[in-house]
């Protein structure tokens, strides 16, 4: 499911310190580049440069965001909790950094939330299994009457896909050259009602269906999570986004 436009190219990953052999085996990238690097110590390091797939939102759908039902959020810690925005709503867009957090532990978002907690939508990134994955399992209200009327499940099932977080040498100095930091994820989310879209660093997106239908609570909640400690960074919320066609237009017909 493409819902959001989106634009498509080459993405450039440099100064990899390949810990782990990721980049030995076959992927979605090519290795372009491939060097020593000196450390303080004397002894040396491959660091490596790849290519693989950009894939990002259309710089366009920023003319759609509503500055009048805006939230920003500067720096916020979690650690194995749900810390909920001020922002609720059923469509809306969010992006989000998360410099820190650690290591095996699941950081990311809850969307159509509702105050009971009896519905919620979970993204998250899993760097135990690497994975970013849209967790459906309580996206619906078993009670929902729609679904009973018609003796019908809606869809509960995870969405998910691999994605790897590389650590990037850092070489401020001669000192630390061989000193490695792992890269930050970079979030990037559209929620229209049903239609859920996940961007991440530039590289990488996944959708899925959702079928929310509370009866006693609005499912409209937002909230960051993180099953250890995490922070996040520059959090910034557009609710009522405007729409993409005027009010007012006229169809040519042929």
């Amino acid at each position: 499911m493409l819902s959001v436009p989106r634009e498509v190219g080459i993405s450039i990953v440099r100064n990899i310190d390949d810990v782990d052999s990721h980049l030995v085996g076959k992927g979605d990238w090519i290795v372009s580049d491939s060097k020593d690097v000196s450390c303080a110590d004397g002894s040396a390091k491959q660091s490596k440069t790849i290519k693989t797939l950009s894939v990002k939102p259309l710089s366009d759908l920023k003319l759609l965001r509503n500055e009048n039902a805006h939230e920003q959020v500067a720096s916020v810690s979690v650690k194995g909790s749900s810390q909920v925005l001020n922002s609720t709503g059923a469509s809306f867009e969010l992006i989000a950094e998360v410099p820190e957090f650690e290591r095996g532990s699941k950081v990311g978002f809850e969307v159509r939330r509702s105050s009971a907690g009896d519905e919620v939508t979970t993204i998250v990134y899993d760097d135990a299994e690497k994975k970013i994955i849209i967790d459906r399992s309580n996206s619906s209200s078993a009670t929902c009457a729609v679904f009973a009327d018609n003796d019908i499940k809606p869809a509960s099932d995870s969405v998910w896909g691999y994605f790897y977080l590389y650590d990037i040498f850092t070489g401020a100095s001669k000192s630390d050259v061989c000193e490695a930091k792992r890269e930050k994820l970079s979030f990037h989310v559209f929620v229209d009602v049903s239609s859920v879209e996940v961007f991440v660093n530039d590289r990488f997106s996944l959708s899925a269906r959702i079928y929310p239908c509370a009866s006693q609570t609005k499912s409209d909640g937002i909230a960051l999570t993180a099953s250890g400690a995490a922070t996040f960074e520059n959090v910034q919320v557009w609710m009522e986004p405007k729409h993409a066609w005027a009010d007012k237009r006229t169809v040519p017909t042929f």
